[in-house]
């Protein structure tokens, strides 16, 4: 399946992307904005498709860039729960040519719009870091609206940081 925007399109996540994510997971520049900051391994991804993608449980995506055929990031809608139609957003654009230029934006919109209307979801909501001004900015530009924030929930270091939990609602 695909699903096209613009100047991208998003693909199926397969195994063969498994060496570009955690290239791009564990760079620190995507790393660091990340609510499990742990070094991705070639297992714990296997894992992670196993348990999460191939079971239907999690939507992922490769973000490629469609006049070059390149492959920047990932956006994904996870904990998938259509009892109370809803899920989780996810987005890192792992190779730092494609940043800043609306890739991520753009595939965000392509995600959500499948997710109201292919998925039939009331809500999708998403987790970020306090300290992630950009994306914040980006998320409210999007339509997601404030729900609430969790202090010192995440241990980063020697520290503590806050997360912040959005929505964006189908009306």
């Amino acid at each position: 399946m695909e699903l096209v925007g613009n100047k991208i399109y998003l693909r199926e996540i397969n195994k063969d992307d498994t060496t570009n994510i955690i290239e791009w997971r564990n760079s620190n520049e995507v790393r660091k904005f990340f609510i499990d900051q742990q070094l991705l391994t070639e297992e714990i991804h296997m894992s992670w498709l196993k348990s999460n993608v191939e079971t239907g449980r999690a939507k992922q995506f490769i973000i490629v860039l469609k006049e070059e055929e390149l492959p920047i990031g990932s956006v994904f809608l996870k904990d998938i729960d259509l009892k109370n139609s809803k899920a989780e957003f996810g987005i890192f654009i792992g190779e730092e040519f494609g940043r800043g230029k609306g890739h991520g934006r753009e595939a965000l919109k392509i995600i959500v719009d499948y997710g109201f209307k292919v998925m039939k979801l009331n809500k999708i909501f998403l987790r970020v870091l306090e300290e992630n001004k950009a994306a914040i900015k980006c998320y409210q530009s999007a339509g997601f609206v404030y729900e609430g924030i969790f202090k010192d929930d995440i241990k980063s270091g020697n520290q503590y940081k806050n997360l912040i939990f959005m929505a964006l609602f189908n009306k």
